[in-house]
């Protein structure tokens, strides 16, 4: 007995180092400082210093603009020990990402996987600890990250989307891939604590083709935050819920029955 319960002490104590060593913060919001957009985002850290970014356009929910593509997802308020690592040093140029996640159907080609850079500016003069986009140097439309809401107005020819299930599955290509969102992952030195971190999201492709900055906290250089967590759930994201709700409740129930049957036997 005594060794069981050592055995069960480990495995406590093994589950709360996990626990400790993996963290994850979500911000859902909407905002901007040209146009409105809405996201999703989760960013998890492991214990191998791989941070994760999941991503969920919202774009054409609450009276945003559906076209609106996100091409650069950035982080700021992080402290200045902590860096994106190529090998085992703190990178000096771009490093690709692992990304996966559903594609617009019409798509002529593969989406390509974000770059991450250190310390880096997607636009507005804002500067960012760590930030994922499309291209190595810039952010362009190509490869972004679209909603499914307003299909129509996302650009053709050779771009290519990731594009989440937003509005249905319309138009989108393994549209349960991750249930939904796209992520990317990249390693850096050390974990650090989320809580004081902010994000930024940055959409290309809005109405008149304009593009806009989403931050929720005051920006290194003093822009107060203009993307808040104000975001109401849209018909769509009722049902997708209440599906779930449905499945659970249908496990408790077949659940329910077997213990009755094993009662009664």
């Amino acid at each position: 007995m005594r060794k069981l319960g050592t055995l069960a002490g480990l495995l406590v104590a093994l589950g709360l180092a996990s626990a400790v060593s993996a963290q994850s913060r979500t911000w859902t919001v909407c905002g901007g400082n040209t146009f409105a957009t809405c996201a999703s985002v989760t960013v998890s850290i492991s214990g191998t210093n791989t941070v994760t970014m999941t991503v969920m356009n919202l774009s054409g929910t609450n009276g945003t603009y559906g076209g609106t593509v996100f091409t650069g997802i950035g982080l700021y308020n992080v402290p200045s020990s902590v860096c994106l690592v190529s090998g085992a040093v703190c990178a000096t140029t771009p490093v690709q990402s692992t990304m996966s996640g559903p594609t617009r159907t019409s798509n002529k080609g593969s989406p390509s996987a974000w770059y991450v850079q250190n310390d880096k500016q997607i636009g507005g003069g804002i500067q960012l600890d760590l930030v994922g986009q499309t291209g190595k140097n810039t952010s362009t439309v190509n490869s972004g990250i679209a909603s499914n809401c307003l299909l129509g107005a996302l650009p053709g020819g050779k771009n290519t989307f990731w594009t989440n299930p937003t509005c249905g599955t319309t138009g989108v290509s393994n549209p349960g891939m991750n249930g939904g969102f796209v992520t990317f992952s990249f390693r850096v030195n050390q974990a650090w604590n989320l809580t004081n971190s902010q994000l930024l999201v940055k959409g290309q492709n809005g109405p008149n083709g304009q593009s806009t900055e989403c931050y929720t906290g005051a920006s290194p250089n003093g822009q107060p935050a203009n993307c808040f967590s104000n975001v109401v759930p849209e018909p769509t994201s009722i049902a997708l819920l209440a599906s779930g709700l449905v499945g659970l409740s249908g496990a408790g129930l077949v659940r329910r029955r077997r213990g009755r049957d094993i009662r009664n036997g």
